[in-house]
């Protein structure tokens, strides 16, 4: 399963003023916020034009003033967005009701997200303050941040069925734990680290690439003049080798003090792990397909190969246990 979400919660000046940009877009927000103020708000309808003049930018016009710098045009994917007053109310209704819980709750710092997301949820019902789950969620994660130290943030809990305590005993309960709530065996399902989400999300928001570009772009690098070259961002293409790939992954190792495995290790190991545990053609057709195989033999010929005793069990019935073991 993915890795659990480890949170700390507590309100703040900077995570609450944050929500104020909760759609997404924030940098661009805050310059327009800072032109229009409260207009937004209260007379978006009336400023609309202006607002879709300050987003088309000045890359029509003149060069201005000595040194002044030109304003891009935004593309209208992002501007379509910015348009639309219901982004704004909606944030702005974000923003009044974290102040308001915040005024209740103080400045109380919380090791356990989940011990504060349930006093959140009872305070906002206590004082009538009315938001959605999702709109709960959202301003919660804005309180929170990462800390490994910290409580797994926990998802759901359903009560655990026979069969369940019998998978978990046997090892078999994936992406899911056994737990105890009220005395009684639960199955707990945590949240997920969202790191791979959010990069995603920039990448298709901010740097506006395609499904043609690469996800994971190569290091742009540039001289300094006392130390050679530098990493600064990343340029919109793939790596040329597969050198810089491997430098992470074993400088990843390293810190960790565990002995290294190369990229393709991983490749590996999720291949064996869904040969194993495939139980449709369908899921299996779904792996390889995810593994860029243009056919689905090949995954089997890779990763699929039965040793003559793992042969003699599966043909014979001595052993119930229908995996492909590595």
């Amino acid at each position: 399963m993915d890795r659990p979400l480890r949170l700390r919660a507590r309100f703040t000046r900077e995570a609450v003023d944050s929500l104020r940009n909760a759609t997404g877009d924030e940098e661009l927000r805050k310059a327009i916020y800072s032109e229009f103020g409260t207009r937004l708000y209260e007379d978006f309808h009336k400023i609309r034009k202006e607002i879709e003049a300050w987003l088309v930018g000045d890359d029509d016009e003149e060069d201005g003033a000595e040194g002044e710098a030109k304003r891009p045009s935004i593309p209208e994917k992002r501007r379509k967005k910015l348009l639309d007053p219901a982004t704004w109310a909606r944030d702005r209704k974000l923003l009044e009701a974290a102040r308001a819980l915040w005024q209740v709750m103080g400045d109380e710092e919380f090791p356990d997200f989940n011990t504060f997301r349930r006093d959140f949820d009872a305070a906002a019902k206590e004082h009538g303050i009315r938001l959605t789950a999702a709109e709960k969620k959202l301003i919660q994660l804005r309180l929170g941040w990462r800390d490994l130290e910290a409580r797994e943030v926990i998802k759901k809990t359903v009560r655990a069925k026979p069969e369940d305590i019998e998978a978990a005993a046997a090892g078999a309960l994936h992406g899911h734990f056994l737990g105890k709530a009220d005395g009684r065996d639960v199955v707990i399902t945590y949240e997920a680290e969202e790191m791979l989400a959010d990069w995603l999300k920039h990448l298709d928001e901010v740097e506006l690439y395609g499904a043609d570009d690469p996800l994971f772009p190569a290091t742009s690098l540039k001289a300094t003049a006392t130390t050679g070259f530098r990493a600064d961002g990343f340029e919109r293409r793939p790596w040329k080798t597969t050198e810089p790939v491997r430098k992470i992954v074993n400088g990843a190792f390293t810190a960790a003090n565990l002995a290294a495995f190369g990229p393709h290790a991983f490749r590996h190991m999720l291949a064996r792990h869904a040969a194993r545990n495939c139980k449709s053609v369908a899921e299996l057709v779904a792996t390889s397909q995810n593994l860029g195989h243009t056919d689905v033999l090949t995954t089997l010929r890779s990763y699929g190969q039965i040793d003559r005793d793992r042969m003699r069990e599966l043909i014979t019935g001595e052993s119930r246990i229908d995996l492909i073991d590595d």
